[in-house]
Parts: structure tokens; sequence; C-alpha cells
């Protein structure tokens, strides 16, 4: 009988630290801790508080929901469980695009830039331009997770050419892919089993092989920036680590700034959700996809118990997902190869 609490607790993990951090997404770091204060944020009794009145994003999010980030995620994982995990580009966007205007994500301001566009120019028939195509931002490398179910981690060149065809329309980058690939790959290993040293190496084998993949851009090295920023913060203090993202890495939408500092937390407190998913929304910037990658990567590496209880009734009373469900089914898809 195969132990599930890995399993359950990747895609729980994602939607948890999504949710958590759509409040703060683009605050700088001063207007975050105005709305901690102003909220009553509490980990342990108040984890889930409502958008600031003074934000400048306007959508239509309640307390404890989530966003673009589980939605697109979940809607590829229910896409590959009716298709028995064969991928096509095609097919799989005119899908989202369908799901997107049912859904009237667009018009709920919940989705990002490179994924909007695609689906805006898919819908209306249009042609695409290279440059329509060449998102970079981390979108792809959210949705990737679910990945981390059914895809053998040795057959990288096949499984980098899945990530280059999930990217075809909105993120054909060697930015994007690269990062997609290190999220798999160490979501991948976390779910074995594996320990830190194995679950950083395969990331960044895959990153590093990723950036061959796509478009070649001008973009900074996502491989190389995660690289360098997991082996400098070992010789600095917590606090000046955590600075050092913030304001010298940066931690914006763009995968290059939002995966090294998904990464970096994970490092920092990989047995500690709490404090994983704090360090997330107080670097401000991107912070609900930040926090959503933290927590699939602290619950795959750790499990179900990782997270509060409280916290996982809450997102489940607002939201309608079965999160359980599909990470369990597309798991069981290769325990059944």
């Amino acid at each position: 009988m195969t132990d599930y609490d890995k399993v359950d607790a990747l895609l729980i993990g994602l939607a948890l630290g999504d949710a958590h951090g759509m409040p703060f997404e683009m605050l700088n770091r001063e207007d975050v801790k105005k709305h901690k204060q102003n909220s009553s944020y509490d980990l342990n009794h108040n984890f889930f508080v409502e958008i600031p009145e003074f934000h400048f994003l306007k959508r239509d999010l309640k307390k404890a929901e989530i966003t673009d980030d589980t939605i697109l995620a979940n809607h590829l994982a229910e896409y590959l469980l009716e298709n028995k995990a064969e991928l096509n580009k095609d097919d799989y966007f005119s899908s989202l695009g369908d799901f997107v205007n049912e859904q009237k994500l667009i018009s709920k301001g919940v989705i990002g830039p490179s994924t909007g566009r695609a689906i805006s120019k898919i819908m209306m028939n249009e042609k695409f331009t290279v440059s329509e195509r060449a998102g970079f931002s981390n979108g792809l490398a959210v949705k990737s997770t679910v990945l981390a179910y059914f895809l053998p981690l040795e057959e990288k060149n096949s499984n980098l050419e899945i990530i280059e065809e999930l990217s075809y329309y909105s993120h054909f980058t060697d930015t994007a892919i690269s990062a997609a690939g290190g999220v798999y790959a160490a979501l991948a290993e976390a779910l074995t089993g594996n320990d830190l040293k194995s679950i950083f190496a395969s990331a960044l084998e895959y990153m590093a092989e990723g950036e061959n993949y796509g478009l070649n851009t001008f973009q900074p090295s996502t491989y190389k920036r995660t690289k360098f920023l997991l082996s400098y913060i070992d010789d600095l203090p917590e606090e000046q680590t955590l600075d050092f993202i913030a304001e010298v890495m940066g931690t914006g939408i763009n995968s290059y700034e939002s995966i090294p500092a998904a990464f970096a937390i994970f490092k920092l407190y990989p047995d500690d959700a709490a404090r994983a998913f704090e360090a997330a929304i107080d670097f401000g910037g991107d912070t609900d996809s930040t926090a959503a990658l933290v927590g699939a990567l602290v619950g795959a590496y750790n499990g179900i118990d990782i997270f509060k209880k409280e916290w996982i009734e809450e997102l489940k009373e607002v939201n309608s997902l079965s999160l359980k469900k599909v990470g369990r089914a597309l798991f069981d898809l290769k325990e059944n190869k």
C-alpha cells in the first residue's frame, strides 16, 4: 500500500503558500510589515489575511483564497489525468483557454502576464510572434510542480522536452524552462525521501541542462543565480541572508528571482513550514508564487504533518479543490507503469 504522506503535502503545501502569500503580492517590504501589523497577522491564529485596502492591485479575492498558481497547477494535473499523462501543446492550451474563460480568471485579475497573453491569442485564433511566446516569469515553474508526481528523474532529456512542450506558447525561454526543470527535479527527489544534498544537486543539474531548451535569451541565468545563492548563504547569518535575497537578488515575478529565493528559503528552513512561509512574504514581491514553491518543497520533503491542521481546514473551507485526490491519482500513474 502506498504511503501518500508526502504526495498529499506537495500540492497542499503549494496551495497553502499561495493563499498565504496572496494578500502581500507585489508589496514592498515596508508595506508587508505594515499590513501584518494592521491585519493582526499571526502564524498560529491568523495565518490567512485579507488583501489590504491600500493595495494597488485590485483583485476579486478573499481571505485564504488561492490564485492562478494553484489553479493552473491543478488544471494541468487534471488535464494530464484525462490524457493518461500525455501532453500535446495545442490541445493543452486550448483546454487551458476554455478553463480560464469558464472560470472568468482574467477578469478576476489572477492570471499572470505570460499565460494571460497566450490564452488571449489562442482564443482569438491569432498567430504568435516569437516575442509573444518568450515569457520568463515563474508561472511555468509553479505548474511544473505536478510533473514531480509521475515523471522519472533519470529521464532528464525526455522530461525537459515535456517541460519545453508545456512552455511553448507562454514561457518558451531558456530562463523559464531551466527554472521549471529545477523545481520539478527538487520535488521529485523530495518525494522519494532523499536528503537536501540530493535535492539541490538534482535541481541544479536539471537547471543547467534546461538552459539548452527554448529560446536562447538575454535574461540572467536562473541556474547560475540559484547555484551562487545556495552557496553564498552558507556563510551568512540568517537576518543578513534574508536581506541579501530581498535587496540584492530580488523576489519578483521573473524566474531568475523567485526560483533562487524559494530554494534559498527551503535551504534555510527545510523543516519549519511556519518560518519558511513567513520569510517568503516578508521579502515582498511575488509573495504568493514564492510561498507556493516553498510550501511544495517543504511539504514534499517532510510530509503533511509539517503543516498545521488549522491552516489546511481554513484552506478547504474557502477553496473547492480535491488536491489529495488529484495528487494521488497522478502519483499512481508512475506507480502503475
